[in-house]
C-alpha cells in the first residue's frame, strides 16, 4: 500500500486532478438543474462528465504509461527489485486512482444534493454511477494500452 501511495504522489498525471474536478463539476452544474431531486436524472447528469472527460482521461493515461520510455528509464525499471509486472501494476493503479477521483467526486456531490430530499429510486442512481465508472475505466485502459504500444513524445496521448 505504501508503494502504491508513492506512485500516486509521483504520478505524472497528478497535476490533472484539480483541473478534472473543476471540469466535472462545471459540466454538472452549468447545465439545467432539473436533475436535482430525481435519482435517475441525477445519475444521468452526474454520468455525463464521464463521456466528455473520457477523451482527456485516455490521453492522460497514455501520457502516464509512456513516461518511462519518454524519460529513457527502461534500464532502471528492468533493474528494479520488483518484477516488471508489479511495477507496471502500481503505476496503472495510481493512474486509475488519480483519473477516476474527479468522476467519483462529481458523483458524491450529485448524490449529496439529491439526498437532501431522498426520493425513491436510489438504485437507479447507482446503476448510472456504475456505468459511468465503467466508461472511465475503459478510457484509462485504452489510453494505457496506447501509451505502452506506441512510442513517442506526444503521439500516444493524441491517439488515445
Amino acid at each position: 500500500m505504501k508503494a502504491l501511495w508513492l506512485h500516486v504522489r509521483n504520478s505524472p498525471v497528478r497535476w490533472t486532478l484539480p483541473v478534472f474536478v473543476v471540469l466535472d463539476l462545471a459540466v454538472l452544474f452549468l447545465r439545467s438543474r432539473t436533475w436535482i431531486g430525481v435519482w435517475p436524472e441525477t445519475g444521468a447528469a452526474a454520468q455525463l462528465p464521464a463521456y466528455l472527460m473520457g477523451i482527456l482521461v485516455a490521453g492522460a493515461a497514455a501520457w502516464a504509461a509512456g513516461a518511462p520510455s519518454r524519460h529513457r528509464l527502461g534500464e532502471q525499471v528492468s533493474a528494479s527489485r520488483f518484477p516488471p509486472a508489479v511495477s507496471e501494476g502500481h503505476r496503472l493503479a495510481s493512474t486509475i486512482i488519480v483519473l477516476v477521483t474527479p468522476y467519483l467526486t462529481g458523483q458524491i456531490v450529485a448524490f449529496v444534493i439529491t439526498a437532501r430530499t431522498f426520493p425513491p429510486g436510489v438504485h437507479l442512481f447507482l446503476g448510472y454511477a456504475g456505468l459511468g465508472l465503467f466508461v472511465m475505466l475503459m478510457a484509462v485502459a485504452l489510453g494505457w494500452a496506447c501509451g505502452l504500444l506506441l512510442d513517442g513524445q506526444v503521439f500516444p496521448a493524441l491517439t488515445a
